[in-house]
């Protein structure tokens, strides 16, 4: 019929309309007809999507169904006691396979979704034009919001007053999104509340509280990777953010706090000497510029963590991460406010 009502090159102005007034007609029959074969009558023949979705619902609404068969006759009575019988009764009859076709379609687009999703937990989309938190405070053509708002509200700060607001409410949209972003992908497991979000330059920091304990979470940029502070516990949340490394499980790992990341790698100064290991997850060791330990890639960078891992830890309870209250790094409400990097400065020499 759709073919038949397809309009062709030279055809006659009576054809034209004709097949445009048909064609009107004819949406509202195909789609009527649509709903009843697809939604109604299809699972109800579909041994398939009728055991025991179907099956059940079909023993719900039989209490019902003369009470259901009258609501839908009153509307239909102008076109007849018979034709609205007919209509009414054929429907209450064939309304269960709305069920089981609803139960058919969410679950296997439930089951496609799982097949065509990463195996991973991937950074998780913050600011409101599609960054995520390395792309927040990353310098680059398309990254890099954080350092830029804050480079024309100094140039505003310093010229046109008038921009001035307009730039703080920009990095009040940042800190509004990086709050959504903890407590939708985080808080909404673990518990607590965020008490506090501070944004720098190159630097993301949240106050997570609980009670009178508060812990601080940070993600710093480091020559171009996002370095994670706060308790080893918070990985998940470290890999929806997209976190190259955690400054806790490097410290851990090298016995010193005193490192850094620069461009060439990550520098750790010991006993006055200053080693450069290369980062890049390519590498399966990282062997130093110089005297010292190699070091194992897996043991510097953050691991990807599974989807049916995570799954596993947050499914029905909340996951690891929602102990850190047990072991908190506990820190003042105001405490720790600079806005400046964190980072370890190399010893003087």
């Amino acid at each position: 019929m759709d073919n038949l009502l397809r309009f062709r090159p030279g055809e006659s102005a009576v054809s034209i309309v004709a097949k445009g007034a048909a064609g009107l007609v004819w949406s509202a029959v195909s789609y009527v007809v649509r709903i009843y074969l697809n939604l109604l009558v299809e699972p109800q023949v579909n041994p398939v999507k009728h055991f025991p979705v179907v099956t059940v619902s079909h023993k719900i609404i039989l209490p019902m169904s003369v009470t259901l068969t009258k609501f839908l006759r009153a509307p239909l009575m102008p076109l007849g006691p018979v034709v609205a019988n007919a209509l009414a009764v054929s429907t209450v009859f064939l309304l269960p396979g709305v069920f089981g076709f609803l139960v058919w379609e969410l679950k296997e687009n439930w089951r496609l979704y799982r097949a065509n999703r990463p195996r991973t937990l991937r950074p998780v989309v913050v600011g409101g034009h599609g960054e995520t938190v390395p792309r927040l405070l990353r310098p680059g053509f398309h990254s890099g919001t954080v350092p830029k708002l804050f480079a024309k509200l100094r140039r505003a700060r310093r010229g046109e007053r008038r921009a001035v607001a307009k730039h703080e409410a920009a990095l009040r949209h940042v800190e509004e999104a990086v709050r959504r972003f903890v407590e939708r992908d985080f808080l909404a497991l673990a518990g607590g509340a965020l008490s506090d979000v501070r944004v720098s330059p190159t630097r993301i920091a949240v106050d997570v509280r609980d009670g009178e304990r508060v812990v601080e979470l940070a993600f710093e940029e480091a020559s171009g990777r996002l370095m994670a502070r706060g308790p080893e516990a918070f990985g998940d949340l470290w890999r929806m953010a997209g976190a190259d490394l955690s400054a806790t499980a490097l410290a851990e790992r090298l016995g010193t706090d005193r490192y850094d990341v620069s461009e060439e790698g990550l520098v750790v100064w010991r006993d006055g000497a200053e080693i450069v290991y290369p980062l890049s997850r390519a590498l399966d060791v990282l062997r130093p510029r110089g005297p010292g330990p190699e070091l194992r890639a897996d043991e510097v960078f953050l691991r990807p963590i599974a989807w049916e891992e995570w799954e596993g830890r947050s499914g029905g309870r909340a996951p690891p991460s929602a102990r850190w209250i047990r072991n908190p790094v506990a820190i003042s409400a105001s405490a720790r406010r600079s806005t400046g990097s964190s980072r370890p400065r190399p010893p003087a020499t």
